[in-house]
């Protein structure tokens, strides 16, 4: 008996250190409190587990389970470097593609808005929270501040960091304006004012003086000079009805003529860098599609995936069919990053909605 009880205390103590918790949501047990976080599929989202484990010096384990999301992105130099921003309780990081989490410290339990990863330089990272941008050169160790917005409200909405020159930086505050550091965030300029909030802002990965701006939530706007001078991209949205909540725009490096937006009601395909556009067929009608979050296989473009509140969705033939499963968790899916080196790796990030 004293055997078997070691054996299962050593069991549940393997459980919760990994993080690697399945929750069956099926019963009428609230899990609502314990299965958030970040989720890992090894197999293309056939199975999904949580990956949450924050290891400590006392060797007490602590997890990521009971957290919502604000923000997960992927280092565009290490497959394996992930940053999760959990709302109000701060940035983590991991190395080792999620298996372990370390919480960035000098930041407090902040609720990050947007971040910034330097291609070139891993350990150069850029984070925004309120009306401030902070940075790290030394891989989360510590941090600066090197913008603050003369205005309390003039929260940070967006951060980019070029590709090609990583001097350069760009933000964007809610009233509307463009703001661009050539020197890393050690002096600012407004280079642009929209005059509507930008949601989301995206630099092409192929050239980075093309970038695009999700302005006001429904309307893409393109520049091609570095965000000196902007343009109404011409998308077919208001005319396929898809025009509300813009949740993704996807550009992939090394094929700059193909893309992929994603609205609340929709998704749509141009393979001639947005010139005509074609529009994917979902299951659901466009009015309870409800599209949280998309992601295509850099490495195959048949392969789509998005998320509709705990359903993902699977495509391997350029969504002609599509394989749905539920999601373990009571939470909506925000945010899907796919491994770019290994795409049978998925991750996903989960957003509690609110209690009214």
């Amino acid at each position: 008996m004293y055997k078997f009880k070691l054996f299962l205390l050593s069991a549940f103590v393997l459980l919760v250190t990994t993080g690697c918790i399945n929750i069956n949501t099926g019963g009428k047990a609230d899990t609502s409190g314990i299965d958030g976080g970040v989720f890992r599929s090894d197999n293309k989202g056939a199975l999904w587990a949580q990956r949450n484990a924050v290891p400590t010096a006392s060797g007490k384990a602590l997890s990521l389970s009971g957290t919502n999301y604000s923000l997960l992105a992927i280092d565009p130099g290490d497959h394996r470097a992930l940053y999760y921003g959990a709302a109000a309780n701060g940035l983590y990081y991991t190395y080792d593609s999620a298996n372990t989490w370390q919480k960035a410290s000098g930041l407090g339990n902040i609720t990050v808005r947007a971040i910034g990863i330097d291609a070139q330089d891993k350990c150069n990272i850029f984070v925004a929270t309120g009306n401030k941008l902070f940075r790290s050169s030394d891989c989360s160790r510590s941090w600066q501040q090197v913008y603050v917005d003369s205005e309390a409200q003039a929260l940070v909405d967006t951060v980019a960091v070029d590709y090609f020159n990583g001097n350069n930086i760009y933000i964007t505050v809610v009233r509307g304006d463009l703001i661009k550091s050539s020197d890393q965030g050690k002096s600012w300029q407004t280079i642009y004012r929209f005059n509507k909030r930008v949601t989301k802002l995206f630099l092409d990965p192929n050239d980075s003086r093309r970038m695009f701006a999700v302005v006001d939530g429904k309307e893409i706007q393109q520049s091609r000079d570095g965000g000196a001078n902007w343009s109404k991209f011409d998308v077919v949205l208001k005319e396929l009805k898809l025009e509300a909540g813009i949740q993704e725009f996807l550009l992939f490096k090394g094929r700059p003529e193909l893309m992929f937006i994603a609205t609340q009601k929709g998704i749509v395909r141009s393979n001639d860098s947005g010139a005509t556009w074609t529009q994917i067929e979902l299951i659901p009608p466009e009015k309870n599609a409800a599209v949280e979050a998309l992601a295509v296989n850099p490495l195959d473009e048949k392969e789509i995936y998005y998320i509709a509140g705990n359903t993902f969705y699977r495509s391997v033939d350029s969504g002609v069919n599509w394989t749905p499963g539920k999601i373990a968790t009571t939470r909506i899916g925000k945010k899907i990053i796919i491994d770019p080196v290994d795409p049978r790796i998925i991750y996903l990030g989960v957003w509690k909605v609110p209690e009214k």
